[in-house]
């Protein structure tokens, strides 16, 4: 099956600041948001239109807001389809 219409797969780390208190980051692409996958500590992030409280985020545009400051040495990662 072909898939290449639908967009470039991207898996990247979320660039920013983890020191338990900087909870904006961002990805190098515009996503397409349904196809957006954010994974904080091996676990599933979920995603708000709201502010996002613990386990959720948030976005707009390639800023990504975590409703959890992720600490240093914390795993932090997004998979999506390039808009």
């Amino acid at each position: 099956t072909d898939l290449s219409s639908i967009g470039e797969p991207v898996t990247e780390d979320l660039a920013g600041t983890k020191n338990g208190v900087n909870a904006d980051f961002t990805i190098s692409n515009s996503p397409v948001i349904a196809s957006l996958i954010v994974v904080h500590q091996n676990a599933y992030v979920t995603r708000v239109s709201g502010s996002p409280a613990s386990g959720e985020y948030s976005i707009s545009g390639t800023t990504i807001t975590m409703g959890l400051a992720p600490n240093s040495g914390d795993s932090l990662w997004a998979q999506y389809i390039k808009a």
